[in-house]
């Protein structure tokens, strides 16, 4: 799966909770606090989901390119020519200008993963924030009620 299609899964989720950016919560009881952190937390365990299936992504892409490396070996053509002509130093020369070439296309290739990871703990630190809120709002009812 594409790091877009991740990340609008994780949008889709995360716009569940919070339509627009923004959430205002009425609750009156203990047992309504309890069903609305449930909500949080549940939708927090499957933005933790969607993150795994992007690291697991992750992993692939290293993986390709770990073997990628290590089947480039010195038996190649090109390289055995030019070590030939200009000596061993060339050949080095030439894999590690190889290696670079790969370690680059895998940056390129993790980047719009890393950056969807990065949103969607953006996003499970949202949701901590307001359960925080909703644990600080409903102290404070149960203290003005205690109060009156």
């Amino acid at each position: 799966m594409e790091a877009s299609e991740y990340l609008s899964k994780a949008l889709a989720q995360f716009e569940e909770l919070f339509p627009g950016g923004h959430v205002t919560l009425t609750f009156s009881s203990a047992a309504e606090v309890k069903l609305i952190k449930s909500r949080f937390n549940q939708s927090k365990k499957e933005l933790k989901q969607i993150k795994r299936e992007i690291s697991q992504e992750l992993q692939a892409i290293n993986a390709t390119y770990a073997d990628k490396r290590a089947n480039h070996v010195a038996h190649d053509i090109g390289h055995a020519f030019a070590a030939s002509l200009f000596g061993g130093k060339s050949k080095s020369k030439g894999l590690a200008q190889r290696n670079n070439l790969l370690k680059k296309e895998q940056l390129a290739k993790r980047s719009p993963y890393e950056k969807a990871a990065r949103q969607i703990d953006d996003m499970v630190l949202q949701i901590d924030q307001a359960i925080l809120k909703i644990d600080a709002e409903w102290l404070a009812v149960l203290q003005r009620r205690q109060a009156e």
